[in-house]
């Protein structure tokens, strides 16, 4: 006999605990559905911008062979790569959270088809929901820098975009830095208002083209 039929006795008051029970477990599971959504769209949004203003910096960088253009944009991809990590670990965290509530409502699930035949049945629904933690804020603290990283999900991804993202804004510098002739390797220091005009010119006409 589960604890909640215990609490109500045997008596009607056992069946309306254990439809809250699996009232409050839908719940959980639709919210952090949704707040999975809302991640992954950030995610997304993220990842966007990341590869716009990398290519829009690096492109400006040709252009007016300003190789610290295209070192910028590796400062601007480091701030990108770890706003993408934190969401990252949001969405790994929420998504073992939705897991568990799946296991617990699949639990329930088989403790109904099976109704009190199989005492098994019975006792893995009630340790998945001893076991569970309800309310996914309750499981989204957030670990050290370390443990963000390694938490963080899909990893392969992170590692795949913003290191290809990384290699062509470093590479880029480097590139215009060894094309630059003697007579300009300092203009910079000749012209300093130089970085200042180009980010100015950086416009979302300027990204992302005209009437789009």
């Amino acid at each position: 006999m589960t604890w909640w039929r215990r609490l109500g006795n045997g008596s009607g008051d056992a069946a309306k605990l254990e439809e809250r029970l699996v009232a409050l477990l839908r719940l959980d599971y639709d919210r952090t559905n949704d707040f999975i959504q809302g991640v992954l769209s950030t995610i997304n949004t993220l990842r966007g911008w990341a590869i716009t203003l990398t290519v829009a910096l690096v492109g400006f960088a040709f252009e007016r062979n300003a190789w610290l253009l295209s070192l910028m944009a590796s400062f601007v991809l480091l701030l990108f790569a770890y706003l993408d990590v934190y969401h990252s670990w949001l969405y790994s965290a929420a998504v073992r959270h939705a897991g568990d509530l799946e296991n617990a409502i699949g639990s329930y699930h088989r403790f109904l088809a099976q109704a009190d035949d199989d005492e098994m049945a019975i006792l893995d629904f009630e340790a998945d929901v001893k076991g569970h933690t309800f309310g996914l804020l309750r499981v989204l603290r957030r670990p050290a820098f370390r443990g963000m990283v390694v938490g963080a999900r899909p990893r392969s991804m992170l590692v795949v975009v913003y290191g290809a993202l990384l290699a062509v804004s470093i590479g880029s510098t480097v590139v215009i830095a060894l094309a630059l002739p003697e007579d300009t390797a300092d203009r910079f220091e000749a012209e300093p208002h130089l970085i200042a005009d180009t980010l100015a010119a950086l416009t979302p006409e300027a990204i992302v083209g005209p009437g789009e």
